[in-house]
């Protein structure tokens, strides 16, 4: 209701947003927007492109809030 940048200011900042340099804040911003975009595009792109444009976000904005994506192969608990 309030619209993307609304949502986006935050006025008492939790320990993760105290940590984020400005820029690291603009580019999750940057990210956030282009996800609202995406949403809005949804009803006329095909669900493929949707669901890659998606992933692709949210794989910068997990880079940004966990680190480096590390290998997708799950470690194998079995000792031998």
């Amino acid at each position: 209701m309030d619209g993307v940048k609304a949502h986006q200011i935050c006025l008492v900042p939790n320990a993760e947003e105290r940590v984020m340099s400005p820029a690291t804040r603009r580019e999750r911003d940057a990210l956030e927007k282009e996800m609202a975009a995406l949403r809005e595009k949804k009803p006329t792109m095909p669900s493929e492109k949707i669901l890659r444009g998606t992933r692709n976000i949210l794989q910068k904005l997990a880079t940004i809030y966990l680190g480096p994506i590390q290998s997708a192969k799950p470690e194998s608990s079995a000792e031998t």
